[in-house]
């Protein structure tokens, strides 16, 4: 799909995160829109959208968002 990256503080979707130095020598990579984590973006087999909240994997390893999942108790 599109992007590779989401981060975790503003949501934003990238493909390649930002790079810089701090002021004490550490190099660091963070989003190109906030400067904030990230973590690889995933995409729901569902309905391929970017997943930006809670998910499900099933063991054949496709993932759902909350959207294309509903969770049933076993006595419904």
């Amino acid at each position: 799909m599109s992007r590779a990256h989401i981060c975790v503080e503003c949501l934003h979707s990238f493909d390649e995160p930002e790079s810089w130095v701090e002021p004490h020598g550490e190099r660091r990579e963070g989003c190109p829109h906030c400067g904030g984590t990230f973590v690889n973006a995933l995409y729901c087999d569902g309905c391929n959208k970017l997943i930006v909240s809670d998910y499900i994997k099933i063991k054949n390893q496709d993932v759902f968002c909350s959207d294309c999942y509903t969770e049933h108790s076993f006595d419904e």
